[in-house]
């Protein structure tokens, strides 16, 4: 016997995958989110080398002998962002793009929280706080620009779709939707699947 919570009321499902004491209505859509719970930790992940299918629990991909690690971390993002500074070639996946959308979206705002709050009357510290700002957007505009191309590549397109931002009022929409879009889960013209 399997219990299940649907919508906040205590359903029990029997063996034979029958909800009790309920409509047939009920049954399938606790059956639905039962099999979707179930299968949660159950994502398909493909070699970013050769782009074979890996089983859960492999260290190396069975095709290409690569090296399965366990996927992007904060870390590893903020590495790969200052090592491809000015390189536009290759792919980015979705967790990396956002683990840097976010960081640098939280920098901003301390910084601008410390200018416009904290530190407004204290000069000095205010004139420094502003210095730090700006080295901050200067040192990662190029590299920002990059990963963004980087991104673009991941779901098969040129980075010349970065342009899109420039169209009026939809622009900057959809370029946001192409950034996290999901991308190719195989090779593509721009390289081996980037690694989620």
């Amino acid at each position: 016997m399997i219990v299940t919570n649907v919508f906040g009321l205590g359903r029990s499902i029997d063996n034979n995958n029958k909800c009790k004491g309920q409509s047939p209505g009920r049954t399938e859509i606790a059956l639905f989110f039962l099999t979707i719970w179930s299968q949660k930790g159950e994502k398909m992940r493909y070699c970013t080398n050769c782009g074979a299918e890996i089983k859960d629990g492999s260290k190396f991909c069975t095709s290409c002998g690569k090296e399965v690690n366990g996927g992007m971390t904060l870390e590893k993002a903020i590495h790969s962002f200052f090592e491809h500074y000015l390189d536009h070639s290759g792919r980015a996946g979705r967790r990396e793009f956002f683990y840097i959308f976010t960081s640098r979206f939280f920098v901003f705002f301390a910084l601008n929280l410390l200018i416009m709050t904290i530190f407004r009357n204290i000069i000095i510290i205010k004139n420094a706080l502003v210095i730090a700002y700006m080295a901050f957007v200067l040192l990662t505009f190029l590299p920002y620009i990059m990963l963004c191309i980087r991104r673009m590549h991941d779901s098969g397109k040129s980075g010349a779709w970065l342009l899109i931002y420039a169209v009026p009022c939809i622009g900057p929409f959809w370029f946001l939707f192409l950034l996290f879009k999901e991308g190719d889960k195989t090779p593509n013209l721009y390289g081996p699947a980037s690694e989620e």
